[in-house]
């Protein structure tokens, strides 16, 4: 449900991967696992936005 949200917000934005894992200070493929589920670092997120 989260990794829905987090792809529907990157998609608002017009953002692909890469760009939205350089603002959030992680890999392309580190983010890619994130959105897809897979892994799932919430604390990792909030983190980089504050």
């Amino acid at each position: 449900m989260f990794n829905e949200h987090l792809e529907k917000y990157r998609n608002d934005l017009q953002l692909r991967k890469k760009e939205i894992a350089d603002k959030l200070k992680v890999s392309e493929s580190y983010y890619s696992l994130i959105e897809s589920g897979t892994l799932l670092h919430l604390k990792v997120l909030l983190k980089s936005w504050y």
